[in-house]
């Protein structure tokens, strides 16, 4: 059996719970995002966004893939300034 508080937070909690659900309902989520030089704005998709989602995944690859190249020739240049060092000294 609850108390006289129990039911009152109990009660508070309840319309805590319902505002917040109700101020989400109202929110305007919206973005903006800038994207191979085009703007992309929530309101432009009324729908599915899918095709965004697809373009926003491939820049990603194709960033992660020039990001590894880049390691990959960083590594390269110093083995061979390494050598050079190396065969100035001898």
């Amino acid at each position: 059996m609850m108390n006289q508080a129990q039911k009152i937070r109990s009660m508070m909690n309840q319309a805590q719970s319902i505002r917040l659900a109700s101020s989400i309902e109202k929110r305007d989520f919206s973005f903006e995002i800038e994207l191979l030089g085009t703007m992309y704005r929530s309101d432009q998709f009324t729908g599915d966004i899918s095709p965004l989602t697809r373009l926003l995944y491939k820049e990603r690859r194709n960033i992660q893939s020039l990001e590894q190249s880049l390691a990959s020739q960083k590594q390269t240049h110093e083995m061979v300034e390494q050598q050079i060092l190396e065969a100035l000294k001898t």
